[in-house]
């Protein structure tokens, strides 16, 4: 037990020394500097996937608009990425198959509006591991993609907008395909997923795979096609979605031989069917009108996080809004 009790504070006292030589970053649209400092800011990419980036750094992206063209922005370290609070919110585009890729457990990345103009199968945001929070993510084909890349990831998308914005888009789509076995789980807290096919799509392939959601103060809405379609192809592959205090109306579950798919009923226990009511989602301006049932119906959890995608404090009522906007008190 002593021997054990060493190890843990050698790993603790580890930790606090990553953190205590943690390091503020600082990236431009324009940086082409190597300090990465406030002064002397540096290309995005650099800020956030330099050799000298190290666990526990802090990467403050500033304002304006950071084209990638043909590339992506790779999160694969425990750093925090995020904008100036109360600036207007960055804007990072690309057209390569994602703009922004997270994939580690201790990375938090918040506060920016990610964008994907390819007309191919491309997602504004892909995710592994780690927490999105705040984010405004949008894409002809998906919004925010979650990626089952190895065993024991459990990623985590709250207080954000998640949008596909063609008539064959995704608000939020994932799966695996032929060949892998892996048990995955994804969580959900406060996410507004909208898209002109489906809000969310799930696919699994053969393994076996084991796909779960946890979905909490969630909009699921899609356009041609129903909110929610999961798909699980024969070879013993479960598909489970849990929603809770949830809004979405219809879904659709698909299961071949040997496999199983079951997502909760719509309008089941505290989950909402009445359509939400936005400012205007043509536009995809998610923000609820003081008439939508969302409003004040969605539940307090340890994940929800403080604000939502505005920074605006979240339960301004008797409960917390359903979606990734909190209306202010008085409407």
């Amino acid at each position: 037990m002593k021997g054990l009790t060493a190890v843990a504070v050698l790993v603790v006292s580890a930790l606090f020394a990553a953190s205590a030589n943690a390091d503020v970053r600082y990236a431009s649209p324009a940086g082409s500097g190597s300090a990465c400092t406030h002064a002397d800011p540096c290309a995005l990419r650099r800020a956030i996937e330099g050799g000298a980036v190290r666990f526990g750094d802090e990467v403050i992206v500033l304002g304006g608009t950071y084209d990638l063209g043909d590339r992506h922005v790779l999160v694969d370290r425990g750093i925090r990425v995020h904008g100036v609070p109360g600036a207007p919110r960055p804007t990072i585009v690309s057209h390569d198959f994602t703009t922004l890729w997270v994939f580690h457990r201790a990375a938090v990345v918040s506060d920016l509006e990610v964008v994907n103009s390819s007309a191919m199968l491309a997602s504004a945001v892909t995710v592994s591991d780690g927490i999105l929070d705040r984010l405004r993510a949008r894409s002809p084909a998906t919004g925010c993609a979650l990626f089952p890349d190895v065993e024991g990831q459990l990623p985590l998308i709250r207080n954000s907008f998640c949008w596909g914005t063609s008539a064959h888009g995704y608000g939020l789509q994932w799966g695996i395909g032929a060949g892998t076995e892996v048990s995955w789980t994804a969580r959900l807290r406060g996410v507004t997923a909208i898209g002109g096919q489906s809000g969310l799509r799930m696919d699994a392939g053969s393994g076996p795979v084991h796909l779960k959601l946890d979905a909490a103060n969630v909009i699921v809405r899609g356009g041609v096609a129903r909110d929610i379609v999961a798909r699980a192809e024969a070879g013993g592959n479960t598909i489970r979605m849990d929603f809770s205090h949830s809004n979405y109306a219809r879904k659709a579950g698909f299961a071949g031989d040997g496999s199983r798919v079951r997502i909760t009923r719509p309008g089941a226990g505290a989950n909402q069917t009445a359509a939400p009511v936005f400012r205007n989602r043509a536009a995809g301006d998610f923000h609820q009108r003081s008439t939508s049932p969302t409003v004040n119906h969605g539940i307090d959890t340890d994940l929800n996080g403080p604000r939502d995608v505005d920074r605006q404090r979240r339960s301004q009522g008797p409960a917390p809004d359903i979606g990734g906007d909190e209306l202010p008190a008085g409407g």
